[in-house]
């Protein structure tokens, strides 16, 4: 990255002391850069508006290098139709320039995304003696969490056949991880915030959904709502209904932005909409740009992406009834792209006794460089709530 990559002044010229001082080794903080020369306006300037953290410095430095050559095109576009008449037929020298900045854009785009060895195993062993490998965001459930790591940089899948309870089992995921200080970015597809907003009030307070929505709770439970009501509405969770799938990138890497712990919540992959694909695609080549879009957003922002998932009816027709990985509708993407697929399972589901309490069975049925296997957890369908069957049903965390 040069000065010249910067549009304003005088962030060009408070780069060029950062790296007069990075060349003598001097550290760079607020006293060092105004002792250097720097204007105290510039650099509050910049401190007002945050400074990246290590994680997302590459996200930064790619923006800033696309904007470059995206200014560069367009003065060579400018420079072409001012000239174009001033050629007399010659288009030699504009392809000339042409070529030169699609040759200087790919040479940038190289450079991006290759690593040399020497610099892959150093950044490596760093970021294996940090702990970077064993990083992963808690569920607060004690057997998932020996079972499962949700990542940042990772695709998790989950998926059920309808009613089973995936949409529950994510918001209990993303009560538990709100509460614990982690933002979640939940994207309702299928449900009016309402719904959802009760559902986890609910689940809080460990009360029926039935009694608040339907019914007339006792004093009791509403002293447990209103409780429960004050400790959900200071979570850090952000519900959108935006169904394109670009708005959901763009608000969520504004988010991540903000604060590069952020969780994204799909629910679901199927009711996304906006795929960029040719007139003559199909429903299973629409569902992979999701999944890969939603991937590629996980890894270049370093966030965590939970996508929710339906099941095809395949299982329905088999004797035993328990969710594959080739279950998942319009799979072929979807179970390559995901670095976690969990797959839900109910033997109630398919019995005519409908049941509160239900055990369910959470299948790991994919994890990239990790095992596979299945947590048993306790449904209590009423109260939306999920818990550690291991521990007596009745321990949420």
């Amino acid at each position: 990255m040069e000065t010249s990559d910067f549009t304003d002044p005088d962030h060009a010229e408070l780069y060029s002391i950062v790296l007069e001082l990075h060349g003598a080794e001097t550290k760079v903080e607020m006293s060092t850069l105004l002792a250097a020369g720097a204007s105290t306006s510039t650099v509050g300037d910049v401190l007002e508006h945050g400074m990246a953290d290590a994680r997302s410095c590459k996200a930064h430095l790619r923006a800033l290098t696309a904007s470059t050559r995206a200014r560069k095109l367009s003065r060579v576009c400018r420079e072409a139709l001012d000239n174009l008449e001033a050629t007399s037929g010659r288009i030699e020298p504009l392809l000339d320039s042409f070529q030169s900045l699609i040759d200087d854009h790919h040479k940038s785009s190289i450079d991006d995304q290759t690593v040399s060895m020497a610099q892959g195993a150093e950044e490596t062993m760093e970021w294996l003696v940090s702990g970077g490998a064993s990083k992963q965001l808690k569920t607060g459930y004690i057997e998932v969490d020996k079972l499962v790591r949700f990542r940042p940089g990772g695709l998790h899948i989950i998926a059920a056949r309808p009613s089973v309870g995936k949409t529950c089992l994510a918001l209990n995921l993303t009560r538990k991880w709100a509460t614990a200080g982690t933002p979640v970015l939940f994207v309702s597809l299928e449900m009016a915030y309402q719904d959802l907003v009760t559902s986890l009030i609910a689940a809080e307070a460990n009360i029926p959904i039935d009694a608040l929505m339907y019914g007339d709770p006792d004093g009791t439970q509403w002293v447990k709502a209103a409780m429960a009501k004050d400790r959900v509405s200071g979570l850090p969770i952000t519900i959108t209904y935006n169904r394109n799938l670009y708005g959901v990138i763009t608000l969520a890497k504004q988010m991540a932005r903000q604060n590069k712990d952020l969780v994204v919540v799909v629910d679901y992959l199927q009711l996304l909409e906006g795929a960029r694909v040719g007139k003559n695609s199909n429903r299973e080549q629409e569902i992979s740009q999701f999944s890969q879009k939603l991937k590629g957003m996980a890894l270049d922002e370093g966030i965590t992406v939970v996508a929710l998932s339906q099941l095809n009816r395949s299982a329905e027709h088999r004797t035993n009834k328990k969710p594959v990985l080739s279950d998942l509708r319009e799979s072929g993407a979807i179970e390559q792209d995901a670095d976690v697929v969990l797959l839900m399972y109910r033997a109630d589901y398919y019995s005519d006794t409908a049941r509160a309490d239900s055990q369910t069975e959470i299948i790991c049925a994919k994890q990239r460089g990790g095992q596979t296997g299945k947590v048993d957890m306790m449904f209590r369908k009423d109260k939306g709530r999920f818990e550690n069957l291991a521990y007596g049903g009745g321990r949420d965390v």
